[in-house]
């Protein structure tokens, strides 16, 4: 912020601010609760949902003791006369644990110099001079005249928003063994990759965020008690995104945001403008790793803090390393000239009216990590970016380090993460003048990872686009991408097999014209996925020898699925919609299990139609209970003919050749449906929805047919 304001101009500001907001009349579509409810509701076919940007930072923590008392872990004794507070403890970090510093980079570590259409940046220079322009206007800022405070003008635009988080999910609910203990935890998009969610379980404890503390509820014996509220210390503007839990630490991953008031200058002449003082209102964002150590619930410390320049975009977890993905505006600002009434763009200067040039600092613009910017030989440019995506990782060994970063200047790539290789695909369209038609491809680049370093491996560009976050999937060096492409009025399909540097292996194309993909799956050799228009063909396809992907069969039935689950051997399930076939209207939330004992001859076993027009299965794999040893499938379903609570939960169990139900409840007053989760330890299943004001969790005894056992509603939010 300028430094030249005295204090008789810094109130005139202050109070030209206070005038400004309470005469502006914020449209209802624009107001947070409003966003948040399209946020919501927009549906992406199955790609992408919003990190909405919030934020947070923490220093000091406080446990308050709610029941039960303390020993291991939070896995406290068992005593029960033991009602204490748990301690407070905020330790002061050393150089063996300094939450500052960067890790360097190993010296025979050399980063790959051109992937595709990147190539690292040779100076920063060059990196800002690929940084697309925005004319100084001041984004999402308001600029005003301090001379007319009574009439003071604000004018806001928005900055330029994230692209929609990428999700999906392939082994849902794994099984862990805890002593004699089972338990679930998040559904992923890749086994053995770990994904961050708002509740987490150890099948001691479920650990339940809130944006501003984590709720520990004790489900160990029979019992469910909320044992403790975690609060660390955040800033006023932050909130607590997601959480990762691994044996004795938790992982915050938070999102913090400052809003300054920032003066471009007091003599400057503004295009089309009478503000004699132009000021506009800037937000820098933060996307930070918070560590926990909860060996000692009678000593819970912040042993570690990283962060890094933007907003959050998606995080993993595999093995001892957490890679953080956020995402910052890429633009550049120029002045705007006024000459002979012909608006023109001067890079770097900005015209005074005491002959002076001034100029216009875009420093900032480099990402940083832990304080120090990136260096420029880990950043990626292309020509035709506008977005900065910045990946960092972190061993959980030494959570106060960043053992490697990256910067990728990209277009909203969503994206895909195997356990060796970060993939980031993006659409692309060329308009062909010959047809007179758009064709659309999608752009794919490869980063393989390994102990928490990045590089650079090789880029593609393929026909068509994605649908379906599990359309893509590496299996054995191959990636496997399902894509639709149109082609005027019509639709085509198709599939591609590309090798360890993305060169092409195999293909089929122009498939079940005027159909698109809606849902797949890669199980062992045989690719599975779902088209629809009218009806919902599932195909097989042999991919055993990419370079020859042959077709095995297909079967039609009503509707569509929109998510596909392997379930046990020779079985895939699915969850979508039942539809009109003439007129395509959804008549219902549809569960279907699909015989794949014969590729060339598939079958379906059974089909359950529930009452409802959404279930958040076809859009949040993470919102899915599967359980294939216990032979289980969770889901929600939003019935809005039911009036004030449409929202309902159910579990169905698999015989082998039925569904059966175990249990349908209603979710009185739930807020946000793409919430709810289903869980279990031991013998019980535990129910956790999000109440708007609260959280609720149901327990039911699985033992005894999900019989009810106890509701449980957490402090305030």
């Amino acid at each position: 912020m300028a430094d030249h304001l005295d204090e008789k101009d810094f109130e005139k500001v202050s109070k030209a601010i206070d005038v400004s907001v309470d005469e502006i009349e914020i449209p209802k579509s624009l107001e947070p609760e409003a966003i948040k409810e399209t946020l919501k509701n927009v549906r992406v076919k199955k790609s992408n949902r919003r990190k909405w940007e919030l934020a947070a930072a923490a220093a000091a923590v406080v446990i308050v003791g709610v029941g039960g008392a303390n020993a291991r872990r939070l896995s406290l004794s068992e005593d029960p006369a033991v009602e204490k507070p748990v301690a407070l403890v905020q330790t002061e970090h050393t150089q063996a644990d300094d939450v500052r510093t960067t890790e360097a980079a190993e010296e025979d570590f050399v980063r790959l110099d051109c992937v595709g259409e990147y190539h690292l940046a040779k100076s920063y220079e060059e990196y800002e001079a690929a940084l697309p322009v925005n004319d100084m206007v001041y984004g999402d800022a308001a600029v005003f005249d301090t001379g007319a405070l009574a009439e003071s003008e604000v004018k806001m635009e928005s900055a330029a928003s994230d692209r929609l988080a990428s999700d999906g999910a392939e082994q849902n609910s794994a099984v862990k063994d805890l002593s004699d203990k089972q338990y679930s935890t998040t559904n992923t998009q890749v086994a053995g990759v770990d994904e961050s969610d708002y509740a987490k379980n150890d099948g001691d404890f479920l650990y339940i965020q809130d944006g501003k503390k984590i709720h520990v509820i004790d489900v160990r014996g029979e019992k469910m008690e909320e044992l403790a509220v975690f609060c660390p210390e955040l800033k006023e503007n932050s909130q607590i995104q997601d959480i990762y839990l691994d044996e004795n630490n938790l992982y915050l991953i938070v999102q913090e945001w400052e809003d300054s008031l920032e003066q471009v200058g007091d003599d400057r002449a503004m295009v089309d403008m009478d503000y004699k003082y132009p000021y506009y209102f800037n937000r820098d964002t933060s996307m930070v790793l918070l560590t926990y150590d909860l060996s000692d619930a009678t000593d819970i410390r912040q042993i570690g803090r990283v962060d890094q320049d933007g907003s959050y975009y998606d995080s993993r977890k595999v093995g001892d390393y957490i890679y953080l993905l956020s995402r910052k505006d890429a633009y550049r600002y120029v002045p705007l000239i006024d000459d002979e009434k012909e608006t023109k763009k001067v890079d770097g200067l900005i015209p005074c009216e005491n002959g002076q040039e001034a100029v216009v600092d875009n420093s900032d613009l480099i990402p940083c990590v832990n304080g120090e910017k990136v260096a420029v030989d880990s950043i990626y440019l292309r020509d035709d970016a506008n977005n900065q995506l910045i990946i960092s990782s972190v061993n959980v060994k030494e959570p106060g380090k960043s053992v490697d970063q990256m910067v990728v200047l990209d277009s909203y790539a969503s994206l895909y993460m195997s356990t060796d290789a970060i993939y980031l695909y993006e659409n692309d369209y060329e308009w062909k003048e010959q047809s007179s038609e758009e064709k659309s491809y999608t752009k794919i680049t490869k980063f393989s990872y390994k102990d928490g370093r990045m590089n650079g491996v090789g880029a593609t560009k393929i026909r068509g686009t994605i649908n379906d976050v599990f359309a893509i999937s590496e299996a054995n060096g191959v990636l496997c991408v399902l894509t639709t492409d149109w082609m005027g009025e019509e639709t085509h399909n198709q599939l591609y097999l590309l090798d360890e540097k993305l060169d092409k292996l195999g293909e089929l194309v122009d498939f079940a014209p005027g159909e698109e993909i809606y849902a797949a799956r890669y199980i062992g050799d045989i690719a599975y996925f779902i088209t629809y228009h009218n009806t919902d063909p599932l195909f097989a396809v042999d991919i055993s020898d990419p370079t020859k992907p042959t077709f095995l069969g297909q079967i039609e039935i009503s509707g569509f699925s929109d998510y596909l689950h392997p379930f046990g051997e020779n079985e895939l399930l699915g969850i979508g919609y039942e539809t009109d076939p003439e007129t395509t209207e959804r008549e219902g939330v549809k569960l279907v299990m699909f015989d794949l004992t014969d590729p060339t001859d598939l079958k379906v076993k059974d089909t359950v139609v529930l009452k409802g027009t959404y279930s958040s299965a076809t859009d949040l794999y993470k919102s899915v209970f599967v359980d294939t040893n216990k032979n289980l499938v969770g889901f929600d379903v939003n019935d809005w003919s039911m009036g004030d609570d449409p929202t309902s939960y159910h579990v169905y169990e698999w015989d082998g050749e039925k569904f059966r139900e175990k249990m349908s409840q209603t979710l009185e007053q739930c807020c946000d449906i793409g919430k709810t989760r289903g869980l279990y330890a031991g013998d019980d299943f535990y129910l956790i929805y999000d109440k708007g004001d609260n959280w609720q969790i149901r327990q039911f005894d699985m033992k005894k047919g999900f019989a009810p056992v106890k509701a449980l509603e957490l402090t305030s939010k």
